[in-house]
């Protein structure tokens, strides 16, 4: 529904100028002189001259009508590309944030760890440390390797 915003505007907008144009043209078919003889009275020239330059000034409106409306349109079409750029860029740093978040999980982990390791270490303590070892062996979740093209060129064995 978003894409719709400036399409009811735009639709009025084509309307009136197609409606416009059939006056326009109208009005130039009934102005023709069926007999030339009526140019030689100067009201009928200056009746004519002024249907057309109000033609003219009315003309001139609908295009500048119209070209604000394409230009509004465009405008908004420009917001919304940039909304869903600000969209992605946020979701991008939301997924960032979540991955910094697991390393700094991770690392504190790994540090206590070493270190439960070290205290085994120098208390002597191999079967405890063993212990330790396959502990944390179990508690690595598994994880297949991800192939991303079938046709492998130096095979993984």
């Amino acid at each position: 529904m978003s894409s719709e915003v400036g399409q009811p505007f735009t639709f009025w907008a084509w309307t009136a100028i197609i409606l416009f144009s059939a006056a326009v043209f109208a009005t130039n078919i009934a102005i023709y002189p069926i007999v030339y003889y009526l140019f030689k009275e100067d009201l009928a020239v200056m009746n004519i001259l002024l249907i057309i330059t109000a033609e003219l000034l009315l003309w001139f409106l609908m295009l500048t009508i119209l070209y604000s409306t394409i230009s509004s349109t465009t405008a908004m079409a420009k917001i919304r590309e940039q909304n869903r750029i600000m969209e992605m860029k946020e979701s991008q740093f939301r997924s960032q944030q979540k991955y910094i978040k697991a390393s700094e999980r991770t690392r504190h982990d790994f540090r206590h760890n070493i270190m439960t390791l070290t205290k085994l270490y120098e208390a002597g303590d191999l079967e405890a440390m063993g212990k330790f070892f396959r502990q944390y062996v179990e508690s690595i979740p598994e994880k297949e390797t991800t192939t991303f093209c079938s046709n492998i060129a130096i095979p993984w064995e």
